[in-house]
């Protein structure tokens, strides 16, 4: 390869797709913590591929290149568009995993709480069934 930017730029775009395989396979595996260790890094190729994606468009690099390097540019988009597809999906089942297990806790302690019962000011028992004022979890993916 004779450009430089096209070198940067499909360098960049295996990097992105090697993260995001990475967060996809940990996710997969229900290593959620082992995902979020990754996302430094994952923002900082994103970054660099976002950067290499100016540079070769400011240099106008695709009209410099020839018919088997744009062949090669096409096969690193498509890959990396298909690990980003992946990727969002499981990040969404991820998420809606946690969210799940979150509003099940939520309602089991809603369903297991005592009534409060107190006496009011004309003197009669009065139950006070008011549902749980506070739940904190971290909801973090």
């Amino acid at each position: 390869m004779t450009h430089p930017s096209l070198e940067n730029l499909l360098h960049a775009c295996e990097r992105f797709t090697d993260i995001l395989n990475q967060e996809t396979d940990l996710l997969k595996s229900h290593n959620i913590a082992g995902a979020n260790a990754l996302l430094i890094d994952k923002q900082h190729r994103a970054d660099r591929h976002q950067s290499a994606c100016a540079l070769f468009n400011t240099e106008n690099t695709m009209a410099q290149c020839t018919s088997e390097e744009l062949t090669m540019l096409k096969d690193a988009i498509d890959t990396l568009h298909q690990a980003l597809i992946d990727n969002k999906e499981s990040v969404d089942i991820a998420y809606k995993v946690r969210s799940s297990i979150v509003d099940k806790i939520s309602s089991a302690i809603k369903d297991q709480q005592a009534p409060v019962c107190h006496y009011t000011k004309s003197a009669k028992f009065s139950t006070n069934s008011s549902p749980v004022s506070m739940l904190a979890l971290n909801r973090q993916i």
